[in-house]
């Protein structure tokens, strides 16, 4: 087994259930704590609230209570002034200036109903509001009188109006004695405020409903509002003790019939006198914001949780649901890993499922040797004699390797025609005479057909504990040899003997792990137009430097990764796109791309090659792709119709190594080129072949009827550069103009670049 059996999430519902009814008694225990906060927190800002505005309404109170005292003083002073001596009379006549001036004081207080002026005696003296005084001059007001008696000199005195019911507007008495130089008590001087412009002043207060009351510090009420109101303060003497030494404050009281009140307190000190301002207000009114927000809160979490538990129980069901397909899935996925590490027509292990193995089971054991099989022609065989019978064949073949092997031993279909078998008992040269006869003298039936089949066998033997990817590279390498010597022969692997092919898949390994890093660049050779003497573009080549091999000829690797398939798109061989890099470059110098055959047979090619090109923000016309003779023998149509819609976005198309292959002249007439590069062989025989020379002037006057732009590739020597300009070829490219170079010479190149030194000095190119 590759890996440990995939068990289903076992059901138990009862689990669910309880944390479901678990997470409901969270959600509501969160949600009650909110509540119970969030009510705290409102009760706290309404007090503040309500605190706030007993302070505002106090202070407007005490304007009121300041400006009628200092109207009061200016009166006492009046009667006090020079000449009068302090004696007051009741002679009207006598005393109209200060009546005048009663009346004058009256007028500036809107709050004020009256100011009066009582003699020694505590009798009615001059009023501003009555010419002939309405009370009995034998019947003094001795609560007046009193509160004056008890005021010290030069204070002021409140009364509750209903003390001295003078008038019938309800008022509150601000007064203040007269007394002489030394101290008698010479008369009164009284002011009556009226209520409702303490009514005023605590207007919103009452518009919300709540009750307002100014004492004194004794207790005695001046002001309620309304009138009658709870006995709330009854019995809070330790409360409002602590509230008066504060200042203000807060508290919470109850008016013995179970309802809750709040009382907010203020105290100040207005000329002399110190009042006590008090509003009570119902809790359920402060609360009701609140109780409307907690009713709508809570509404919104019954809806909540109600949602939840429907959410719950539909999530119980479609998981009740997943359980039994889960339980399915399970043998699915089982049935998945077998083939993901199995191959489907032999049932023996693949290459994934082979390589995973060895690797799991090297630390414990090694095998002693390695066999790698090759079956010639398998597919081949089997598509041609009976078309859609290549499984029974293949599963005939694994059968009859099975049977060849040991117990321990571990059989794998690597490849369409590769088979492998990892011995670890026995022999290793008896197993492979085994595999080789056993497997090549057995007949088969492919239908009513009986065939054999070629097998080739290579062995590798464990000597000095090689891993198993050595065994196995050093396993192929012996069945190519073996392969290479003819049909049922089996090699056992020798370095000697196999170093070349070894060394070709050591190469070939190599260069897979250079693909996309540094390793592989482009260098880029200049290519000159012969006319101008001028740079006009610059061909990138790919080149690869390895850390273990050094610099490799683009010889030796380029063939090799055609041969073997693994030549990808340019932008993901190296790390740094040309397209990129010509985009550094002056606007009028252009680059050159080889592109593989493959990339031709890719409907999407014109497409990425555009995104490519936006990428790198590089003008199609700057752009040249090089196409091979090899992807002009692919399929015609679909390389056609790749071409024209590469030359549709502007990008220049250009057939290299003209004259090397097998090119028919029709395909400059079928496919859209606009240059055509001579192949290297006849511009470097041309000085010495006649027939040579004969090619290069043929195409070259060929492709001047076709409107064809021609460069002529491998140019040397001067000599050549001469013979080709003679012969009205458009370029040259070689080492005679430059080798190819690093990007980062490539800008220097272009500002010192002189055709005539390079045709003076063609050593030194």
């Amino acid at each position: 087994m590759m890996h440990a059996e995939r068990r289903p999430p076992s059901w138990q519902p009862r689990r669910w259930y309880a944390c479901i009814f678990i997470v409901c008694l969270v959600v509501i225990g969160v949600a009650g704590v909110s509540l119970i906060s969030s009510y705290e927190t409102s009760l706290h800002e309404e007090k503040s609230n309500l605190l706030h505005a007993l302070s505002a309404s106090a202070a407007e109170t005490n304007k009121i209570i300041l400006a009628t005292s200092l109207a009061v003083e200016r009166t006492e002073q009046l009667l006090l002034a020079p000449g009068r001596q302090g004696e007051i009379t009741a002679d009207p006549d006598a005393s109209t200036d200060i009546r005048n001036a009663l009346i004058q004081e009256v007028a500036a207080l809107p709050g004020v109903i009256s100011m009066s002026v009582l003699d020694r005696h505590g009798k009615w003296s001059i009023s501003s509001r009555f010419s002939k005084l309405p009370l009995s001059p034998d019947n003094p007001e001795r609560p007046i009188w009193n509160a004056a008696l008890q005021t010290k000199p030069g204070g002021f005195f409140l009364l509750d109006s209903s003390r001295s019911p003078v008038f019938d507007i309800p008022s509150l008495v601000l007064g203040r004695p007269v007394r002489d130089s030394s101290g008698a008590l010479t008369g009164i001087v009284v002011a009556f405020i009226s209520v409702d412009s303490i009514r005023q002043a605590f207007g919103s207060l009452l518009l919300d409903g709540h009750q307002v009351m100014v004492s004194l510090p004794n207790g005695k009420d001046l002001v309620r509002i309304p009138q009658e109101h709870p006995h709330i303060l009854d019995g809070m003497d330790s409360g409002l003790a602590k509230m008066m030494a504060a200042g203000e404050g807060t508290l919470d009281a109850d008016d013995g019939l179970g309802h809750p009140w709040i009382v907010a307190m203020h105290q100040s000190s207005q000329g002399g006198m110190d009042l006590v301002y008090a509003t009570l207000a119902a809790k359920a009114k402060l609360a009701a914001p609140w109780w409307r927000f907690g009713k709508t809160i809570m509404a919104w979490a019954a809806i909540s949780l109600a949602s939840f538990l429907l959410l719950a129980q539909l999530w119980m069901r479609e998981r009740r649901r997943s359980y039994f397909e889960a339980r399915d899935l399970v043998q699915v996925h089982s049935q998945l890993r077998h083939h993901l590490f199995h191959d489907p027509a032999s049932e023996l292990l693949n290459s994934t499922g082979f390589e995973q193995l060895l690797s799991r089971t090297q630390a414990q054991r090694r095998p002693v040797a390695i066999h790698v099989i090759g079956i010639e022609h398998l597919q081949v065989l089997a598509d041609t004699l009976v078309p859609g019978m290549d499984n029974p064949l293949i599963s005939q073949l694994s059968k009859q390797l099975r049977s060849c092997i040991g117990q321990n031993d571990v059989a794998a279909r690597l490849a369409i025609e590769e088979f492998c078998v990892a011995q670890y008992e026995g022999d290793p040269d008896s197993m492979a005479k085994t595999l080789s006869i056993r497997l090549g003298k057995k007949r088969y039936m492919l239908g009513e057909r009986s065939i054999l089949l070629s097998v080739c066998v290579g062995t590798a033997v464990c000597k000095n504990n090689e891993d198993w990817n050595q065994l196995l590279r050093d396993g192929r390498v012996a069945m190519e040899r073996a392969r290479s010597q003819g049909r049922g022969r089996f090699v056992k692997f020798e370095p000697s003997a196999d170093s070349p092919m070894q060394e070709q898949l050591l190469l070939e390994q190599d260069f897979r792990s250079a693909i996309g890093t540094s390793q592989l660049f482009m260098a880029y050779q200049p290519i000159c137009h012969v006319a101008t003497g001028k740079i006009s573009g610059f061909e990138s080549l790919m080149r690869w430097n390895s850390p273990a091999r050094g610099s490799v000829p683009p010889g030796v690797f380029i063939p090799m990764a055609e041969r073997r398939g693994l030549l990808l798109p340019i932008d993901q061989m190296v790390e740094r796109s040309p397209l990129l890099v010509a985009n550094g470059w002056p606007s009028d110098i252009s680059v050159s791309i080889n592109c593989p055959a493959f990339e031709f047979l890719d409907p999407g090619m014109a497409v990425q090659l555009k995104e490519h090109l936006d990428r790198a923000d590089l003008n199609p016309e700057r752009c040249y792709i090089e196409v091979t003779e090899s992807a002009l023998l692919q399929d015609d149509e679909q390389v056609l119709s790749v071409m024209r819609q590469v030359k549709a976005l502007g990008v220049n198309l250009a057939i290299d190594d003209f004259g090397s292959g097998h090119a028919s002249l029709s395909y400059l007439h079928r496919f859209p080129f606009n240059l055509i590069k001579i192949d290297r062989s006849f511009i470097q025989a041309m000085d010495k072949d006649a027939g040579a020379a004969a090619i290069v002037e043929a195409t070259l006057a060929l492709s001047r009827r076709l409107g064809l732009e021609v460069v002529a590739e491998g140019v040397e020597t001067t000599e050549q550069f001469l013979h080709l300009q003679q012969l009205g070829c458009t370029y040259v490219q070689g080492f005679l103009i430059a080798r190819p170079m690093n990007e980062e010479h490539v800008l220097p190149f272009l500002e010192s670049f002189r055709l005539s030194d390079v045709l003076e000095c063609p050593a030194q190119a």
